[in-house]
């Protein structure tokens, strides 16, 4: 196996053991708590949709196209 290949492999095998120590819990709340005062907003910028190609250039600040 070539070192290139052996790499990928040993990270791949790091990375399954590391997601392996997640829960269901660990996903089922919001990176920023939501406070329902007010107007709130849960929104999804995507660069490329899977029917349309693509939808906006990658390069910029995702917060300011937000």
């Amino acid at each position: 196996m070539s070192d290139f290949l052996q790499q990928m492999g040993e990270s791949s095998a790091r990375r399954a053991a590391a997601a392996r120590s997640f829960t269901a819990a660990d996903f089922d709340r919001p990176v920023h708590p939501l406070t329902l005062e007010g107007f709130d907003l849960i929104a999804e910028i995507k660069n490329r949709s899977p029917a349309e190609g693509e939808l906006a250039s990658v390069d910029g600040d995702r917060r300011q196209r937000a």
